[in-house]
């Protein structure tokens, strides 16, 4: 998962953030919407900071606390704007579709045809990941243990195949939602 995207998304929607509200925000969300390391939150601001992605000021009224508040800089838009628009890269894993849904999270900014074109791709290859659970995957796993004990077989067979099922309803509902969000975004 990409943490410097996301905390720039993050700025974006909150600007003129502590480190420590950001951090907050992160935990609160980290089960659904922004899945964000919260141990590398600090050194990525750093980091972030130093590369000009974002300006760090002093809180008004941090006074004697010291509290910096970030913001974008257009360098830190520019690179977000960058990242919101680049093509996704999907791969077959959960975790790679939940890159997909952190990148979509941050999208509302952007206008209704961009946000279209990466649902319609996150369709697809819900489509294309369908179709590899159904056939293509069953091939892979049959080759694997075609040496195996016939008992063993058996055994990786009934385990694999409740997970190829598991798998392939998710695929499946993740398909329905976004084509249903499709439809509140034409």
């Amino acid at each position: 998962m990409n943490t410097e995207a996301a905390l720039l998304g993050l700025i974006k929607m909150h600007p003129s953030v502590s480190g420590h509200q950001l951090k907050m925000i992160a935990e609160k969300s980290s089960a659904s919407v922004v899945p964000i390391n919260t141990n590398r939150i600090y050194l990525c601001l750093k980091e972030m900071t130093e590369k000009g992605l974002v300006s760090l000021e002093p809180s008004p009224q941090s006074d004697k606390s010291g509290q910096k508040l970030y913001s974008l800089t257009k360098q830190g838009q520019r690179a977000l704007d960058d990242w919101m628009n680049k093509p996704f890269d999907f791969r077959h894993s959960r975790a790679s579709f939940d890159e997909y849904l952190l990148q979509l999270a941050g999208m509302a900014y952007l206008d209704n045809s961009t946000i279209l074109r990466f649902i319609d791709d996150g369709i697809a290859y819900l489509e294309e990941e369908i179709i590899f659970r159904l056939g293509e995957s069953i091939a892979i796993d049959d080759a694997y243990i075609e040496n195996a004990e016939e008992d063993l077989r058996r055994k990786y067979k009934k385990l694999w195949d409740k997970q190829r099922q598991l798998m392939l309803d998710e695929a499946t509902s993740r398909k329905a939602w976004l084509e249903e969000l499709r439809l509140e975004y034409e």
